[in-house]
């Protein structure tokens, strides 16, 4: 699911951006910062603090699974979009909570295999730094998380970031996360994606065919959801199961309390 962003409505009781425009561009970063619903809200989106003194988090999970079986294409999309934003320079750390995590598959091993990836793709410095070294990853063996264990983890002594970027792991961001410290503590943003689109920067499009292959993002998947292509507002056709990633400070989520207030709808309409 990487690709172009959208900002979609979020939940009630905060002060949520509701516009469809899309962040992720081809243009260069004054381009994108100008045209950005951050730089239009100057008044109701953005903090008055340095962003220089904010740093950025970005946490997700995934799961262990030993390097010597075959992996669905699918874990293939994801390890591109995590690779991505490890070499992403606007994340000043990187929490991926390792779920399933045994003896013989483990962050050690998750990590070591990232690093080979990287490293087969001639990535081995950002900004000259080592992007690894931003890198936290947590054994955990608690199944595939709800959106209240998502949160706990967002907020969790592992995540020392002030700006927490939740999100699924298959998502993909580019020079845009900028943007996100910049962001007024009193709004929360949540994202949609538009998925393997024209609209992506070159590079990650780049990064997905070589790892991945792009039939498998431009033909298979297209015809497992039912003919449609990829290039879809899901902020627009479906509000309620397109949230994928969500912006917030850290500091005011607070204590993560109350399951009930953490839960939404499966794709069977049921509360988790």
């Amino acid at each position: 699911a990487a690709a172009a962003l959208l900002l979609c409505c979020g939940a009630a009781a905060v002060v949520v951006i509701c516009k469809s425009i899309t962040l992720c561009g081809r243009d260069p970063q004054a381009e994108l910062l100008a045209n950005s619903p951050l730089a239009e809200l100057q008044t109701g989106a953005l903090s008055n603090q340095q962003p220089s003194q904010v740093k950025v988090s970005y946490v997700t999970s995934f799961w262990a699974e030993p390097d010597d079986v075959e992996h669905h294409p699918h874990r293939l999309e994801i390890r591109a979009a995590l690779l991505m934003n490890i070499l992403n320079p606007h994340f000043d750390q990187i929490v991926i909570f390792l779920d399933g995590a045994t003896e013989d598959a483990n962050c050690g091993h998750f990590l070591n295999g990232m690093r080979e990836l990287s490293g087969n793709l001639g990535v081995v410095s950002v900004n000259q730094l080592d992007p690894f070294s931003r890198v936290t990853c947590v054994d955990v063996n608690t199944g595939q998380p709800t959106y209240y264990q998502m949160f706990k983890n967002a907020v969790s002594d592992h995540v020392s970031g002030d700006i927490v970027v939740l999100a699924n792991a298959d998502m993909a961001f580019d020079d845009t996360m900028s943007l996100a410290r910049r962001l007024d503590p009193e709004v929360l943003v949540v994202l949609g994606t538009r998925g393997f689109t024209d609209r992506m920067p070159l590079n990650v499009k780049n990064l997905y065919h070589t790892i991945v292959g792009t039939d498998y993002m431009t033909n298979i998947i297209p015809k497992k959801k039912g003919g449609g292509g990829w290039d879809l507002d899901w902020c627009t056709l479906n509000k309620e199961s397109s949230w994928d990633t969500w912006i917030f400070h850290k500091s005011k989520l607070g204590g993560v309390k109350g399951r009930q207030h953490f839960m939404r709808r499966n794709i069977k309409k049921e509360l988790v």
